[in-house]
């Protein structure tokens, strides 16, 4: 159990409306990757809003159900080796500044939410 306290692998998941399809969101994420410097073993699912995995969470089917009401189409579940949830969830926030770039034009608002596991619930990334 010590191990994983050391090298923690970090999740986040990042809830968005997107009206295209989910693979013009696969297309654009290398190079937003490559563009941002994103740390290589960073590693991005795309999903539709209707297929997220919550693996028996109750806590992240409530966050899934808050996206649905809210109108999210999309998430990005991202892990990250060695940086936590919370560092997970910023380096998932400036990846969503790129995509944000790639794929809306500029008089349209990215409207969603990164979530990030702390404890037993989840909590939304505000920094």
């Amino acid at each position: 159990m010590a191990h994983e306290k050391e090298n923690p692998v970090g999740e986040a998941y990042s809830f968005f409306h997107y009206a295209g399809q989910t693979e013009q969101i696969e297309i654009v994420l290398p190079d937003i990757r490559k563009g941002t410097s994103m740390p290589p073993d960073l590693t991005v699912r795309v999903n539709s809003i209707d297929n997220v995995n919550t693996r028996d969470d109750p806590a992240l089917e409530k966050i899934v159900q808050r996206a649905k009401q809210a109108e999210m189409s999309h998430v990005l579940e991202a892990t990250l080796p060695g940086i936590g949830n919370r560092g997970t969830a910023k380096v998932l926030g400036d990846l969503m500044i790129g995509l944000y770039y790639e794929l809306y034009k500029q008089s349209e608002i990215l409207s969603g939410d990164i979530a990030y596991k702390r404890g037993d619930k989840y909590v939304l990334k505000r920094d």
